[in-house]
Protein backbone atom coordinates (compact mmCIF):
# COMPACT_ATOMS: atom_id res chain seq x y z
CA UNK A 1 0.00 0.00 0.00
CA UNK A 2 1.30 3.43 -0.93
CA UNK A 3 1.50 6.29 1.55
CA UNK A 4 1.60 10.01 0.75
CA UNK A 5 4.17 10.30 3.54
CA UNK A 6 6.67 7.89 2.00
CA UNK A 7 9.99 9.78 1.91
CA UNK A 8 10.59 8.57 -1.66
CA UNK A 9 7.85 10.92 -2.95
CA UNK A 10 6.44 12.91 -0.02
CA UNK A 11 8.14 16.13 -1.18
CA UNK A 12 7.44 15.68 -4.90
CA UNK A 13 5.21 18.40 -6.36
CA UNK A 14 1.93 17.18 -7.83
CA UNK A 15 1.83 18.07 -11.51
CA UNK A 16 2.83 21.71 -12.02
CA UNK A 17 1.32 22.85 -8.71
CA UNK A 18 3.08 23.84 -5.51
CA UNK A 19 1.19 21.14 -3.60
CA UNK A 20 3.42 18.36 -2.36
CA UNK A 21 2.45 14.70 -2.43
CA UNK A 22 2.45 14.62 1.41
CA UNK A 23 -0.44 17.14 1.39
CA UNK A 24 -2.59 16.26 -1.61
CA UNK A 25 -1.35 12.96 -2.99
CA UNK A 26 -4.06 10.61 -1.75
CA UNK A 27 -5.69 10.10 -5.16
CA UNK A 28 -2.35 9.51 -6.91
CA UNK A 29 -1.37 6.97 -4.23
CA UNK A 30 -4.69 5.14 -4.64
CA UNK A 31 -4.44 5.10 -8.44
CA UNK A 32 -0.82 3.88 -8.31
CA UNK A 33 -1.96 1.08 -6.01
CA UNK A 34 -4.65 0.02 -8.49
CA UNK A 35 -2.14 0.16 -11.35
CA UNK A 36 0.64 -1.77 -9.69
CA UNK A 37 -1.10 -5.12 -10.05
CA UNK A 38 -1.22 -4.80 -13.83
CA UNK A 39 1.61 -2.35 -14.47
CA UNK A 40 4.06 -2.68 -11.56
CA UNK A 41 6.34 0.07 -12.86
CA UNK A 42 4.05 2.74 -11.40
CA UNK A 43 4.61 4.10 -7.93
CA UNK A 44 3.07 7.47 -6.95
CA UNK A 45 6.09 9.51 -8.09
CA UNK A 46 6.27 7.74 -11.47
CA UNK A 47 2.51 8.05 -12.04
CA UNK A 48 2.60 11.74 -11.08
CA UNK A 49 5.43 12.41 -13.55
CA UNK A 50 3.65 10.41 -16.28
CA UNK A 51 0.41 12.36 -15.78
CA UNK A 52 2.22 15.71 -15.72
CA UNK A 53 4.03 14.96 -18.98
CA UNK A 54 0.77 14.10 -20.72
CA UNK A 55 -1.34 17.07 -19.58
CA UNK A 56 -3.20 15.05 -16.98
CA UNK A 57 -3.38 17.95 -14.50
CA UNK A 58 -5.07 21.33 -14.59
CA UNK A 59 -2.13 23.76 -15.08
CA UNK A 60 -3.34 25.94 -12.19
CA UNK A 61 -3.97 23.16 -9.68
CA UNK A 62 -3.22 19.54 -8.95
CA UNK A 63 -6.64 18.30 -10.09
CA UNK A 64 -6.79 15.65 -12.81
CA UNK A 65 -8.30 16.86 -16.08
CA UNK A 66 -9.36 15.28 -19.31
CA UNK A 67 -9.18 11.54 -19.42
CA UNK A 68 -5.53 10.64 -18.72
CA UNK A 69 -6.53 7.35 -17.12
CA UNK A 70 -7.71 5.99 -20.46
CA UNK A 71 -4.11 6.17 -21.69
CA UNK A 72 -3.23 3.82 -18.83
CA UNK A 73 -6.01 1.40 -19.80
CA UNK A 74 -8.32 2.53 -17.00
CA UNK A 75 -11.82 3.92 -16.95
CA UNK A 76 -13.23 5.79 -13.95
CA UNK A 77 -16.99 5.59 -13.45
CA UNK A 78 -18.81 7.75 -10.91
CA UNK A 79 -21.45 5.51 -9.29
CA UNK A 80 -24.30 8.02 -9.01
CA UNK A 81 -28.04 7.70 -8.84
CA UNK A 82 -30.43 9.68 -11.05
CA UNK A 83 -30.10 12.72 -8.74
CA UNK A 84 -26.31 12.76 -8.99
CA UNK A 85 -25.80 11.47 -5.45
CA UNK A 86 -23.26 8.70 -4.80
CA UNK A 87 -25.11 5.38 -5.03
CA UNK A 88 -24.23 3.16 -2.09
CA UNK A 89 -25.82 0.15 -3.80
CA UNK A 90 -23.53 0.72 -6.81
CA UNK A 91 -20.51 0.81 -4.48
CA UNK A 92 -21.58 -2.44 -2.79
CA UNK A 93 -22.19 -4.02 -6.19
CA UNK A 94 -18.74 -3.00 -7.45
CA UNK A 95 -17.11 -4.37 -4.30
CA UNK A 96 -19.05 -7.61 -4.75
CA UNK A 97 -17.56 -7.88 -8.24
CA UNK A 98 -14.07 -7.23 -6.78
CA UNK A 99 -13.74 -3.99 -8.72
CA UNK A 100 -11.46 -1.20 -7.53
CA UNK A 101 -13.46 1.35 -5.56
CA UNK A 102 -12.03 4.71 -4.53
CA UNK A 103 -13.91 7.07 -2.24
CA UNK A 104 -13.29 10.65 -1.17
CA UNK A 105 -14.17 11.54 2.40
CA UNK A 106 -14.30 14.91 4.07
CA UNK A 107 -11.60 15.82 6.52
CA UNK A 108 -12.82 19.23 7.58
CA UNK A 109 -10.29 19.44 10.40
CA UNK A 110 -7.64 20.03 7.73
CA UNK A 111 -7.97 23.23 5.77
CA UNK A 112 -5.15 22.49 3.31
CA UNK A 113 -7.02 19.64 1.61
CA UNK A 114 -10.72 19.34 2.44
CA UNK A 115 -11.00 15.69 1.42
CA UNK A 116 -8.88 12.59 1.13
CA UNK A 117 -9.17 9.65 -1.27
CA UNK A 118 -9.18 6.09 0.09
CA UNK A 119 -9.14 2.73 -1.63
CA UNK A 120 -11.96 0.51 -0.37
CA UNK A 121 -10.78 -3.03 0.29
CA UNK A 122 -14.04 -4.51 1.54
CA UNK A 123 -17.07 -4.21 3.79
CA UNK A 124 -16.91 -4.54 7.57
CA UNK A 125 -20.15 -5.89 9.03
CA UNK A 126 -21.29 -6.00 12.62
CA UNK A 127 -24.66 -7.08 14.00
CA UNK A 128 -24.87 -4.03 16.26
CA UNK A 129 -23.69 -1.23 14.00
CA UNK A 130 -24.22 -0.11 10.45
CA UNK A 131 -21.92 -1.32 7.70
CA UNK A 132 -18.48 0.21 7.42
CA UNK A 133 -15.76 0.08 4.79
CA UNK A 134 -12.30 -1.34 5.30
CA UNK A 135 -9.93 0.99 3.51
CA UNK A 136 -6.36 1.65 2.63
CA UNK A 137 -5.67 5.16 3.90
CA UNK A 138 -2.71 6.76 2.10
CA UNK A 139 -2.52 9.51 4.75
CA UNK A 140 -1.07 7.03 7.24
CA UNK A 141 2.70 6.46 7.58
CA UNK A 142 4.31 4.05 5.10
CA UNK A 143 5.02 1.46 7.81
CA UNK A 144 1.29 1.24 8.68
CA UNK A 145 -0.08 -1.33 6.23
CA UNK A 146 -3.25 -2.49 7.99
CA UNK A 147 -6.68 -1.63 6.57
CA UNK A 148 -8.60 0.91 8.64
CA UNK A 149 -12.31 1.22 9.24
CA UNK A 150 -13.74 4.34 7.63
CA UNK A 151 -16.30 5.43 10.23
CA UNK A 152 -14.11 5.52 13.38
CA UNK A 153 -11.43 7.43 11.47
CA UNK A 154 -13.48 9.98 9.48
CA UNK A 155 -17.08 10.12 10.72
CA UNK A 156 -18.62 12.29 13.39
CA UNK A 157 -20.63 10.45 16.08
CA UNK A 158 -23.77 8.82 14.66
CA UNK A 159 -22.85 9.77 11.10
CA UNK A 160 -23.81 7.17 8.49
CA UNK A 161 -21.47 5.74 5.88
CA UNK A 162 -23.28 7.43 2.98
CA UNK A 163 -22.94 10.82 4.72
CA UNK A 164 -19.15 10.54 5.04
CA UNK A 165 -18.47 9.85 1.36
CA UNK A 166 -18.30 13.02 -0.75
CA UNK A 167 -17.21 11.44 -4.04
CA UNK A 168 -16.45 8.00 -5.44
CA UNK A 169 -15.09 6.25 -8.48
CA UNK A 170 -15.14 2.67 -9.65
CA UNK A 171 -11.91 2.07 -11.55
CA UNK A 172 -12.25 -0.48 -14.32
CA UNK A 173 -9.69 -1.91 -16.69
CA UNK A 174 -10.53 -1.19 -20.31
CA UNK A 175 -10.71 -4.44 -22.22
CA UNK A 176 -10.64 -4.67 -25.97
CA UNK A 177 -13.44 -6.79 -27.34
Amino acid sequence: MFSMLDPRWADVQIGNSTVRMRIGGSLICCLAEVLRYEQPLYDPATLNRWLAQRGGYDPKSYMLVGDPLRLLGLNAVRPCDELGKISMSALYQALGKRQNVLIAVSRLQTLRTPWVWLRVLGVWKNDFFCDDFLCHDPTLPPDFQEPVRLLPRYARPNQKLEDVIVDAAVIEWITSE
